[in-house]
């Protein structure tokens, strides 16, 4: 195993140690998921899928992607797809090259959160990650527009990175 280090040490470890595929040890050996090796993941996908009579439609914005399954049923489909994804890397190199896009740091979740609310002005400058976690068991976020507050913090839950001005 590499000597992995950085942000993602301990997932690029559990992906290493987990993962029978050679070629995951391959991509994620230096730590990075090139645009080429997830193209490879595509095809090597395409390929599986394609033996089991589907056909793969691509990957998704969101980290999913969509098939045609063919004559088969949504179950049939669903029992064939996971040996296709761990075939192709998709199991752990989607998983992997989304955390590294969207959050390079590897921030954690609530902080993340936290960063969105304030940026948002959802809640008030001064709301910490600590004071996160105080409240979401009881659901008693501060908003400051108490009416709006709720779609804010849905809107952040959901994507950190989102721009309620824009929407």
């Amino acid at each position: 195993m590499p000597s992995f280090s950085g942000a993602y040490k301990s997932e690029f470890e559990q992906a290493w140690n987990e993962s029978e595929s050679d070629f995951v040890h391959e991509v994620i050996a230096d730590q990075e998921i090139t645009d080429e090796e997830w193209a490879e993941v595509a095809t090597r996908i395409s390929k599986c899928v394609e033996s089991k009579g589907m056909t793969f439609k691509g990957f998704l914005d969101d980290g999913g992607y969509e098939v045609d399954t063919g004559s088969l049923s949504g179950d049939e489909a669903n029992a064939l797809l996971p040996a296709c994804e761990d075939e192709s890397g998709e199991t752990w190199l989607n998983h992997l090259r989304r955390q590294l896009a969207s959050n390079p740091d590897n921030t954690p979740a609530e902080e993340r959160v936290v960063q969105c609310l304030i940026r948002n002005s959802v809640v008030a400058g001064d709301y910490t990650a600590e004071d996160y976690l105080k409240d979401a068991p009881q659901q008693s976020f501060p908003y400051l527009e108490p009416d709006t507050g709720i779609d804010g913090l849905r809107a952040c839950s959901a994507n950190p990175d989102v721009d309620l001005s824009t929407q």
